[in-house]
């Protein structure tokens, strides 16, 4: 070791208060000479064998001899060998007075050696300040290379345990320079660990592959590299070196190894040996995080352990990052999966809430609006489902939500809604082919209620492409009901014959009855009354389950038909089958037998109308009954007669019924035929200033017009015609005075046809018919005699200048 100085001054300040012991060979120590004691203590010293150097060197110090043979340097120097062997054995009151003396020392020397063990002693006891304090004094101009070499070591580590980590640096890579060193592999780990703790991958890669096969690394560092790999991207690098970690480490970090690979794996896809990581991690102590509780709640879910699943994303619900979003979001697929709808809706609404992916929000938007529907929310259902139609048109759930909402509108006949949806989505729907011809025919029997027949025969007709369906069947007999509204018979006919050679299930009207009442009915419009019979006979005949109200109309309809093929005994058998029935349609069959009787005897008939009108006061035929009693009897000019009943017509219909203008007119008529001109004309007026537009209005124009062109007022004809709104001018009230002057002087009654002539001379004295009237005023005079008169009205016929009327004058 190194030599201190000699010096002749003793230690007088050196005591210590230690247990002696003393060595063999005592008797002789006092001959020997403090050369040989020096010598000694440094031999028991550099060997290491610090107790007995320490025991030697006390028990000299302690003894006579001592006092007055050493120098002030030997009694330093082996004090400092005391201090020192008692400080590396970790002596309390050595430790104490080393650091007493490290200030005090006269040699630099004895200062630097004593920093030097006083900085180890810390070190030894991880009192990381204090190593750096006593350290930091030391000089390695009075250190060996080793000691030199050890004082960085240690200040290095010193540094670094503090997390100094830019101090310690600089005494590792001095440390590296020094080839020779002991700590290299040592000083790499520590570098290696500097680097990892700042992310400094590729440095730390070196130095910990540096030391890979060290035996004192070789349990420890797979641990880091497995994370360099991990995070460098060389997963199957991380997951070697983390499973040989697992299997072979030094058992340190455990629990962070078995947190990590549980997270390669999972991000790998490989979920069932992540959750068996996280399991292991979880047993041995470690509480997770929140992102790896997400991945091991997402692990569950993907291994179908659902409830498992629930338990751990559950309570991340809290927060509002993207691990508590995308927790939501698997733990909405969990609930799912657990039949927890309305927990589900929860979820996949909460993770909607914030910023979580495009694809994922897409999925639970579309959920959301799934769940709705299937828990009753119906408006937030079809809202989100449109909005999510319209947002993702490209989804691969489009077609889906397209089908939930066909589905909806068809359950819930919104049948235009679902048409509109319908056309957008095409033909390619899944739902199209069950669902598309119950929705054609909803509609098509909307647009019947809302009487717009095209449409909805261009809806039954769609129909026609399904008719594997009940609905083709259906649609049929529809097309079949339009046409015959629409009065297209033939077509009708064709139609219903198709839907009856079908089998069917009766749906409302669509049922084989009104088929066959409808083909009967239209080949009756035709006026084909031999094919239209059969068909209504079908309806009442045999054993058939119909309603009495169907039967009997369709006994009326097979009754008239025999009626118009003049087959009068079939007919009046079959009204008087429904007439003795007394149900619906027994009025008509009252009124029917009526007219039968008619052909026989209008008197009978007049007996059974008003038989049926007491019978029947309030059936809807009575208006009918009234108008026949009342024609009957105008037909066997029983005039009187017919009046209270024509006169009763207005009381039983409608102001705008055509019946009313009839009954005027007929009304004008009769009191015509009784010579009650006033009476006729009242009448007339009547119809032509209610019902200007009638035909009866303009019959009765025509037959005021006689009545008062018979009469000569012509005058009040065009008063009467104004009352109506209509207007005469002068050139046809000029043509219809002549007319009465026509017929007056045709009746051979002088002094009528004289008041005749002078009232139009006297009216149109420049009239149309001027000569042909001074004519007929010029043979009346001749024939009265009146020559005088006669020749003053001829010579004015003649200056007119009418060559026929003149060659007479």
């Amino acid at each position: 070791m190194f030599q201190f100085p000699r010096l002749v001054q003793l230690l007088t300040f050196f005591s210590l208060a230690l247990v002696s012991m003393h060595l063999q060979g005592q008797a002789t120590r006092s001959t020997a000479s403090p050369q040989l004691v020096l010598n000694k203590a440094r031999q028991l010293f550099d060997e290491g064998q610090y107790q007995t150097a320490s025991i030697f060197v006390e028990d000299y110090l302690s003894s006579h001899e001592a006092k007055g043979l050493l120098t002030k340097n030997d009694a330093e120097e082996l004090a400092y060998i005391r201090i020192a062997s008692g400080v590396i054995q970790h002596e309390a009151i050595a430790v104490e007075l080393a650091t007493a003396k490290v200030n005090k020392a006269e040699n630099r020397l004895t200062a630097v050696k004593l920093a030097y063990h006083l900085g180890h002693y810390y070190f030894s006891l991880a009192m990381y300040p204090e190593t750096i304090r006593f350290l930091e004094m030391t000089d390695k101009l009075y250190l060996s290379k080793e000691e030199g070499q050890r004082v960085a070591f240690e200040k290095g580590v010193s540094y670094f345990s503090q997390k100094k980590f830019d101090n310690a640096k600089p005494y590792f890579k001095q440390l590296l320079e020094e080839k020779s060193s002991t700590y290299t592999a040592d000083v790499q780990y520590y570098l290696g660990f500097v680097a990892f703790s700042e992310r400094q991958y590729k440095e730390a890669l070196e130095w910990f592959q540096a030391i890979e096969k060290d035996p004192r690394y070789a349990l420890a560092v797979p641990f880091y590299l497995a994370y360099i790999y991990h995070e460098n991207g060389q997963d199957a690098k991380a997951i070697s070196y983390g499973e040989n970690y697992l299997k072979a480490g030094d058992g340190l970090h455990n629990s962070e190894m078995l947190q990590l690979l549980a997270s390669i794996y999972f991000n790998k896809g490989d979920q069932q040996r992540a959750v068996l990581l996280y399991e292991k991690a979880i047993a041995s102590g470690i509480v997770l995080n929140p992102v790896q509780r997400f991945e091991l709640g997402s692990g569950y879910y993907f291994m179908g352990k659902f409830t498992k699943a629930v338990e751990q994303l559950k309570p991340l619900s809290a927060g509002r990052d993207t691990v508590a979003l995308q927790s939501m979001y698997i733990l909405g697929h969990a609930y799912l999966q657990l039949s927890e709808k309305s927990n589900a809706r929860s979820a996949f609404q909460y993770c909607i809430s914030g910023n979580i992916g495009a694809d994922k929000k897409e999925i639970a938007r579309f959920m959301i609006a799934k769940l709705s529907l299937d828990m009753g929310f119906e408006d937030q259902a079809l809202q989100g489902l449109s909005n999510f139609v319209n947002d993702f048109p490209s989804s691969t759930y489009v077609k889906e939500a397209n089908d939930l909402l066909l589905s909806y509108y068809a359950r819930t006949n919104n049948f235009r809604q679902a048409l509109v949806l319908l056309e957008r989505i095409g033909s390619f729907s899944a739902s199209y082919k069950s669902l598309a011809p119950r929705i054609f025919f909803g509609r098509g029997i909307e647009l019947v209620n809302d009487l717009q027949y095209p449409a909805a025969d261009k809806m039954m007709e769609s129909i026609a492409a399904f008719k594997n369906t009940p609905f083709y069947a259906l649609s049929l007999f529809w097309r079949g009901e339009l046409a015959l509204r629409n009065e297209q018979f033939e077509k009708a006919i064709k139609f219903l014959q198709d839907y009856l050679k079908l089998p069917t299930k009766p749906v409302g009207e669509a049922n084989e009855e009104n088929a066959l009442y409808n083909i009967g009915y239209a080949f009756f419009e035709m006026e084909d009354y031999a094919k239209a019979a059969p068909f209504f006979e079908k309806i009442y005949a045999g054993n058939r389950n119909v309603s009495p109200e169907i039967k009997g109309e369709a006994m009326l309809r097979a009754a008239d038909c025999a009626f118009m093929e003049k087959n009068i005994g079939k007919a009046k058998t079959i009204y008087t089958i429904v007439q003795n029935n007394k149900g619906e349609g027994a009025d008509y069959a009252s009124f029917q037998l009526a007219l039968i009787e008619g052909i026989k005897s209008p008197a009978n008939k007049i007996l059974l109308l008003k038989a049926a009108e007491k019978q029947y006061s309030s059936s809807a035929y009575l208006p009918l009954i009234t108008m026949e009693i009342g024609d009957t009897h105008m037909a066997e000019e029983e005039f009187e007669n017919a009046i209270p009943y024509l006169k009763r017509i207005p009381s039983l219909v409608e102001k705008d019924d055509e019946m009313i203008p009839a009954s005027l007119l007929k009304l004008g008529i009769a009191y015509y035929n009784l010579d009650k001109i006033e009476e006729a004309i009242s009448q007339y007026k009547t119809l032509v200033k209610e019902y200007p537009a009638s035909a009866q209005a303009a019959e009765a124009i025509e037959s005021a017009q006689s009545l008062y062109v018979d009469n000569g007022r012509i005058d009040e004809y065009q008063q009467f015609l104004e009352a109506g709104g209509k207007t005469i001018d002068q050139i046809q009230k000029d043509s219809l005075l002549f007319r009465f002057v026509q017929t007056t002087y045709a009746d051979g009654k002088p002094q009528a046809s004289l008041n005749a002539l002078d009232e139009y001379l006297r009216k149109f004295p420049n009239g149309l018919f001027i000569a042909e009237v001074l004519n007929y005023k010029g043979e009346l005079l001749v024939k009265e005699k009146d020559w005088k008169a006669a020749a003053q009205l001829y010579d004015q016929l003649a200056s007119i200048g009418t060559s026929k009327m003149g060659a007479g004058a």
